[in-house]
Parts: structure tokens; C-alpha cells; sequence
């Protein structure tokens, strides 16, 4: 049986990614999407820059760069043990990416 990927869907994903990187505002369900890709995805809030990476096998970071106008005062990171780990349990001020969305930029 040979493997035959979905065009619509192969076509979705095509336009979340041209949507992305033009830094037009993607859902929420469209990141998720774009994190499955292993790219350094990211989007900033509050002026700090929050980048995924996936560089180290089995692990998932979430880096942290805060900014003061263009100059950077502070960068940190938290690992995840996965994707999924990581939008359960990384927290900005509290909350998920998930329920801050809505403010986020790119």
C-alpha cells in the first residue's frame, strides 16, 4: 500500500507557513501546526520574543527574550519533554499560549 498525502491539506499547511512567515496573524490552531514542522517557530508579547526550538532530541525548548525598545535585557529558556508538554505547561504570566493568543504579535 503506498502512502498518498492529502493536496488539501498539503495546501493548508502551504498557506499557514506563507501566512507566517509574511507575519500576518495565524490562529492558534495554525501554530500548532507550524510547531509540528521542527522550525524555530516564534511570536512576541509584551515585549518579549518567544522562540521554540526543538535542537536537542527529546526535548522541546521554549526561548525567552525580553527586549527594552531594540536592545535585549534578558534571555532564559524552559525545556519540555514535547510539543504537546509544552503548550500544556508553559505559562506566560499565569496562562497558556493558548488562552493569551489573541494579543500575541509577529
Amino acid at each position: 500500500m503506498k502512502f498518498r498525502s492529502n493536496p488539501k491539506s498539503n495546501n493548508i499547511f502551504e498557506l499557514t507557513y506563507h501566512k507566517y512567515q509574511k507575519r500576518e496573524k495565524i490562529s492558534y490552531e495554525e501554530y500548532v501546526v507550524l510547531l509540528t514542522t521542527n522550525d524555530e517557530i516564534w511570536f512576541s508579547l509584551n515585549n518579549k520574543v518567544y522562540q521554540v526550538d526543538h535542537g536537542a532530541p527529546g526535548i522541546t525548548s521554549m526561548f525567552i527574550t525580553e527586549f527594552d525598545g531594540s536592545n535585549k535585557i534578558s534571555e532564559r529558556s524552559e525545556d519540555f519533554s514535547s510539543i504537546i508538554d509544552m503548550l500544556h505547561h508553559f505559562k506566560i504570566e499565569g496562562k497558556t499560549i493558548k488562552e493569551l493568543w489573541d494579543d500575541v504579535a509577529f
